[in-house]
């Protein structure tokens, strides 16, 4: 990693306007200055950014409080660093709200082919955490290992326990990636173990099912021997099956034939009733016709009689007609002259009406007209006093208009001092309420004092609870290590007594490593290095179970103070929301006492311009003006009156006015009507009374009574002939039937004669299908015994045929089973090859675990370089302290 650019904002010392440290001119550099100048700063803004670490208090698990600038709410930490290529920007944030504290991380890659950073940000502070590892390949605790030695822990890395310092040294020579080749490898191998113990418990299922395969070859066996039975009897059945079919389709030939004979037979006989029945028919409609040709003469005179009765009738409906079209013009001509006498007299009453009607005009209006000279003289004086009132009423609104000015005004004048008076309760209320916080101050400042000593205490609790619990840890840590330290003084025990028992007799002790004899002394000698080794361990083993107890003795002590401590810090949260209520209670207790001295002053300067009325000057100017402007309108309410009583006295005269006008111009009118009126109406009277009205109408009324006459038509000899017409005209249909029998008699007769021949050949018909039906009985009689036998046949050999069904089924269900097992059986060979590949991998990628693993290619390469690290540390020791 290669800093580029460092940004810092509100933090620890450092302020808003912090200009940006440029790494990209310098290679190597020296921080110095005085304490406090902010150079360890730099190192935990660093630290911060990458980690969201830095240098902290013992019990204090958050840094960022202890980071913010006092009096900020906002810290920010920008860092550029180069890597493998790449260039990163990271910028950490944290924010002090009223409702919490809160912590953001952007992490950005620049795109050089753009000139841009794009994010890599997570969606949560910890996935953009861990990113940020990976891109780092190193975490706080290994980077204040080995790269950065913080101010006053030079012994960091040394005070580490053993299984620390070997993970230090793993994260430092990059051995995480052995790491992860080991854990893949360990996956792996367990993928294979899983795989290989399926592909066993697969091959036990196919062996259990292979070994049902002689049971299904005997079983197919069987079932082929009872097929080829059934197939036998079959074959019999159906033989014998299609004989008896063949003889009950002979009976029910011989039936059908019955049925339609039967069939036969029956239309015929109801042929013959139709026959027999129409016979009759023919012979009644011949006979009929007969005696109508003996009736001929009687009937043709009859008929000559009627058409001479019916050439009268004509003759008489003609002179009928002509007399019905005369009647006819007659009524209409009555009819208009009865119109034109209605009209006349419609118009002499309406005439007569309207006479009356003038004369009762005149009549009704003789007094109005008499009255002229008055009405007109109270129409004018009404006038006048109409244009008076109109000027009075402009000044009455004049006044009105000013009237609700002045209200406007004094309400105006009314609302700013409630104003006034408003603001002066206010002011004394406020006054109130901040004398008794003021009041309140000394009270709330000893309380203050006793909350923040409380909170002081259990803070101080708190940082003791905190190194209690990384004391707890690393005593748990320490404990972790010496069961392991004990587990392996065990092994190296028991594989020390294994080679004391390998060793045998000093006559047959071989070199455990060579393999070559040792003799007495060098059985001895190994002998006594064995067991001198045996007793160091057993004591190395009885030290840690000493040390072991004292640290579980410790863990149980901290452990009773971390329950103690951890029930005395419930209050911390309520404390301290009590310590910032109370503040700023506090706070505000102090600003009343100065707020004081300003309100009084300003309910002085209210109450005086109350008293002096200064609230609203301009308000009662415009008043003053207003009542200045009514008293010159000179405007009386009496004389207003009075004019009003006279206008409403005169009023009527202006109503009557209007009225004699047209009364006048009526009653003129009437005048020069009324003679010419008179005279039309007696003209009318004379024109009725002679008669002197449609004279062409009556003329031709008289002309038509007189051909009327002339006709001669007698009404009831009229009727009376038509009787006798009525009566004659059945002689007409009668002629008609005798010239239809005349017509059809050969017809009939013929008719007759052929359907006595076709009841003859039916009759014969008869009995002859009568006899057919008699010699096919016997025969039927034997057809219920062939159809039984013959159901019974077919229901043999369906069963035959089921059961065959039956065999052939089992028998593919066990030829499909066997070719089932033939599959099964090569998929036996392939699962066992699949297990035997499984284990041969199994076994590699356990190799690899081992291999990639602690105690393999990560032990060789610590130890290769724990040399190279001493010489490297020795030389800075022996720089540091000029040789």
């Amino acid at each position: 990693m290669v800093p580029v650019e460092l940004r810092l904002r509100n933090f620890l010392s450092y302020g808003e306007e912090v200009p940006p440290l440029d790494f990209t001119p310098f290679h190597i550099a020296c921080l110095s200055g005085p304490n406090g100048a902010g150079k360890s700063a730099l190192l935990d803004a660093i630290t911060w950014a990458l980690w969201g670490e830095a240098r902290k208090p013992r019990g204090v698990t958050a840094p960022e409080p202890h980071l913010l600038r006092l009096g900020a709410t906002e810290m920010q930490v920008q860092f550029i660093f180069d890597l493998e290529g790449d260039r990163y920007l990271v910028r950490r944030t944290y924010t002090v709200k009223q409702r919490g504290r809160g912590v953001r991380l952007d992490l950005q890659i620049y795109d050089p082919q753009r000139g841009t950073y794009h994010t890599l940000t997570e969606p949560t502070l910890r996935a953009t955490q861990e990113k940020l590892i990976r891109i780092l390949r190193m975490d706080y605790t290994t980077f204040i290992n080995s790269a950065l030695i913080l101010q006053g822990r030079p012994d960091e890395f040394s005070r580490q326990p053993p299984s620390k310092r070997k993970e230090v040294l793993a994260e430092i020579l990059s051995l995480s990636h052995y790491e992860r080749l080991a854990e893949r490898a360990r996956e792996k191998a367990r993928e294979r173990r899983q795989s290989v113990q399926a592909q066993e418990g697969l091959l036990e299922s196919l062996q259990e099912q292979l070994q049902q395969r002689s049971a299904l070859e005997q079983e197919l066996e069987r079932i082929e021997g009872s097929l080829r039975e059934v197939k036998a009897l079959f074959r019999e059945k159906e033989e014998e099956l299609q004989r008896w079919q063949k003889t009950v389709q002979e009976l029910e030939a011989k039936r059908h034939q019955r049925e339609n004979a039967q069939e036969t037979l029956r239309r015929l006989q109801q042929m013959l009733t139709t026959l027999r029945h129409q016979t009759e028919e023919a012979r009644k409609q011949w006979q009929e016709a007969c005696d109508w040709v003996s009736r001929e003469e009687e009937i043709r005179q009859r008929h000559a009689r009627y058409e001479a009765l019916r050439r009268q009738l004509q003759e008489m409906e003609r002179k009928a007609e002509q007399r019905r079209a005369l009647e006819e013009e007659a009524m209409a001509l009555r009819e208009a002259i009865a119109r034109e006498k209605q009209r006349l007299q419609s118009t002499l009453e309406a005439r007569r009406e309207r006479l009356d009607e003038m004369e009762a005009f005149l009549r009704k209006h003789a007094s109005l007209l008499q009255r002229a000279e008055e009405i007109r003289a109270g129409a004018k004086r009404w006038e006048e006093v109409q244009r008076e009132l109109q000027r009075q009423e402009a000044l009455r609104q004049e006044r009105d208009r000013l009237e609700e000015g002045a209200r406007e005004l004094e309400q105006s004048l009314a609302r700013r001092r409630a104003e006034w008076e408003g603001r002066k309760q206010a002011l004394q209320k406020e006054l109130e309420k901040l004398r008794a916080e003021a009041n309140a101050e000394p009270a709330l400042w000893a309380r203050l004092q006793e909350t923040q000593r409380r909170l002081q205490h259990l803070e101080d609790l708190q940082q003791q609870r905190q190194t209690a619990l990384e004391e707890r840890e690393r005593l748990r840590s320490r404990y972790e290590t010496l069961k392991k330290e004990y587990q392996r003084l065990q092994q190296e025990m028991g594989t020390l007594q294994e080679k004391l028992h390998l060793l045998g007799t000093a006559s047959t002790a071989r070199c455990p490593l060579c393999n070559t004899p040792l003799g007495p002394e060098g059985f001895l000698h190994v002998r006594q290095e064995y067991e001198q080794r045996l007793q160091e361990l057993a004591q190395q083993q009885e030290a840690l179970k000493e040390e072991g107890r004292c640290i579980q003795q410790q863990l149980k002590k901290r452990e009773t103070l971390l329950q103690e401590w951890e029930e005395a810090l419930h209050e911390l949260p309520d404390l301290q929301r009590e310590q910032a209520s109370l503040q700023q209670q506090w706070e505000q207790a102090k600003q009343a006492r100065q707020d004081i001295p300003l309100k009084e002053e300003e309910l002085a300067r209210l109450q005086r311009e109350l008293e002096e009325g200064a609230y609203a000057p301009e308000v009662a100017h415009r008043l003053a003006e207003v009542r200045r402007q009514q008293q010159a309108l000179g405007y009386d309410p009496r004389h207003h009156q009075s004019l009003q009583q006279e206008e409403n006295q005169l009023r009527p005269f202006a109503t009557q006015l209007g009225q004699l006008e047209q009364v006048e111009q009526q009653a003129e009118q009437i005048r020069s009507q009324k003679p010419a009126l008179e005279q039309e109406i007696a003209a009318l009277e004379e024109q009725l009374r002679t008669r002197r009205y449609a004279e062409a109408e009556q003329a031709r009324w008289e002309e038509l009574k007189r051909q009327v006459e002339a006709l001669g038509y007698d009404r009831e000899a009229h009727r009376r002939l038509q009787e006798e017409v009525e009566q004659a005209q059945v002689v007409k249909v009668e002629m008609e039937r005798l010239e239809e029998f005349r017509r059809r008699l050969p017809e009939l007769e013929a008719t007759q004669q052929n359907l006595e021949r076709q009841l003859q050949e039916n009759l014969a018909e008869e009995e002859r299908l009568q006899t057919l039906l008699a010699a096919s009985e016997e025969a039927l009689q034997r057809l219920p015994e062939a159809q039984s036998t013959l159901e019974s046949l077919q229901k043999e050999r369906e069963d035959l045929k089921r059961r065959q069904e039956e065999l052939q089924t089992q028998r593919a269900r066990c030829q499909g089973r066997l070719q089932h097992l033939d599959e099964m059986e090569r998929e036996y060979r392939r699962v066992l090859r699949e297990r035997d590949r499984l284990r041969r991998e199994q076994y590699l990628y356990e190799q690899l675990t081992r291999a990639f693993g602690k105690d393999g290619i990560q032990a060789w390469l610590i130890e290769q370089a724990l040399p190279e690290i001493e010489r490297i540390a020795n030389d800075y020791l022996r720089r540091l302290t000029q040789g």
